[in-house]
């Protein structure tokens, strides 16, 4: 009876660590993000940024001409808001609104924070982006027009009704182009970005980029 007894309390334990109240392989931790660099003016909440200082949920930050802003979150991802940007950050969602400008990310750790079956998404006026783990470039060109590039690993892209995963070992660009209530999606060239420009934002985050012919 007593060893019956220890069996139950056993299974009970294991079946509270898999429910998500204990520690799991799609558990998530908090994202903790910060001003790592910064050049020109850039505002955070409207006031004038610093290096080093903390990036939480509901944060807006905002880039004017010739200025940028780098972020890195939780040690293994970073994120450059270039010039004339303005993005919303929510880390509870595990999104960035990207109302305007351009971004250009190495996300490298991802799956400690938010687990396997979810994604970090970038949202646009035109598209979405669900990334796991993935080096992109995204600039919104203007209301009707986003630029996508999976430079290196894969994105979940939508734009309207169109849904579809984009894997990429060496940049695959599109662009969605919103036309009325849809989405239209075009194959787009290597446009504002190259190697060198993601291979320096993953070097500030010690990771180096697999480039390779396949996806």
């Amino acid at each position: 009876m007593k060893r019956l007894s220890i069996l139950f309390l056993f299974l009970c334990a294991v079946v509270f660590l898999v429910s998500g109240n204990g520690t799991s392989e799609t558990a998530s931790v908090p994202v903790n993000g910060a001003v790592t660099y910064l050049a020109g003016d850039v505002l955070l909440n409207g006031n004038p940024a610093v290096e080093g200082a903390s990036v939480k949920t509901g944060d807006k930050i905002q880039t004017g001409p010739g200025a940028f802003c780098e972020v890195v979150f939780n040690t293994g991802n970073v994120f450059t808001l270039e010039e004339n940007t303005i993005a919303s950050i929510d880390w509870g969602k595990y999104r960035i609104t990207l109302d305007k400008g351009a971004i250009a990310s190495v996300f490298d750790k991802l799956k400690k924070i938010i687990g396997t079956d979810r994604k970090f998404t970038i949202v646009t006026p035109s598209a979405a982006a669900g990334i796991r783990g993935t080096v992109f470039y995204i600039k919104v060109e203007d209301p009707q027009n986003t630029y996508v590039c999976t430079c290196n690993g894969e994105l979940s892209l939508s734009g309207g009704e169109k849904q579809f995963d984009s894997p990429a070992g060496h940049h695959k660009a599109f662009r969605f182009t919103k036309e009325g209530t849809t989405v239209r999606v075009s194959s787009a060239k290597l446009l504002y970005h190259d190697d060198a420009k993601m291979d320096a934002l993953a070097a500030d985050i010690n990771q180096t980029i697999p480039w390779s012919d396949n996806p």
